[in-house]
């Protein structure tokens, strides 16, 4: 789970970089084309807020990026309302997102392997936030570890990666592959044909 938080941070973070650059390069080629109008005259003219209809001048509007008029529809002061307005209902749906995972991942849990999240995270202590095999620590995944059943009996074994769970999952019916699979790692069968070559031309030179 940290992991995906730091995920989140470093792309949120790169993407308001490259937004305060777009921005900038926005800025100077609106006042290249004369949109963007210099202080003085803003401080001069006026116009209407669209949100409190009231008559302002223009150094109260913010500067418009995008559209077709130099500054923005609604004043300075109805922005700061209406972004309120916003985050407060951003922040409304961000806990009812929250609350959805967390209700959906207790029911997943609970369907496919019979066990709660205080199940879950039992075992996830127990094995000090690793996987069972590869001994990683969550942190490095992008996702949490996937709790590892035997597909026949419905027994928990433990938490694993995503790298390891399929893996392992590919040799669950057979285990006399996972061992001939193991083997051939450890001999390298190019090695094997090395030395058979290296005998080979040894005996060769024996022969002459």
């Amino acid at each position: 789970m940290n992991s995906k938080k730091n995920y989140s941070k470093q792309y949120y973070k790169r993407k308001k970089e490259k937004w305060v650059v777009y921005r900038q390069n926005r800025y100077q080629k609106r006042k290249k084309e004369g949109f963007l109008i210099s202080l003085e005259e803003r401080e001069l003219k006026t116009k209407r807020c669209s949100v409190c209809k009231q008559e302002k001048l223009l150094s109260e509007f913010r500067q418009d990026l995008f559209g077709k008029e130099e500054s923005s529809g609604r004043c300075e002061q109805c922005c700061r309302k209406v972004f309120k307005a916003n985050y407060e209902r951003q922040k409304q749906n961000k806990k009812f997102v929250q609350d959805v995972y967390v209700r959906n991942r207790k029911n997943d849990l609970k369907r496919k392997y019979g066990i709660t999240p205080e199940d879950y995270n039992a075992l996830y202590e127990k094995q000090n936030g690793c996987c069972a095999i590869c001994g990683r620590h969550q942190s490095k995944f992008k996702y949490s570890l996937n709790v590892d059943h035997n597909s026949e009996t419905g027994h928990i074994r433990g938490l694993l990666c995503s790298g390891c769970n399929p893996g392992l999952g590919h040799f669950e019916k057979d285990p006399e592959l996972l061992i001939k699979a193991y083997h051939y790692l450890r001999t390298d069968g190019h090695i094997m044909i090395r030395a058979a070559c290296v005998g080979t031309e040894a005996t060769a030179a024996l022969k002459g």
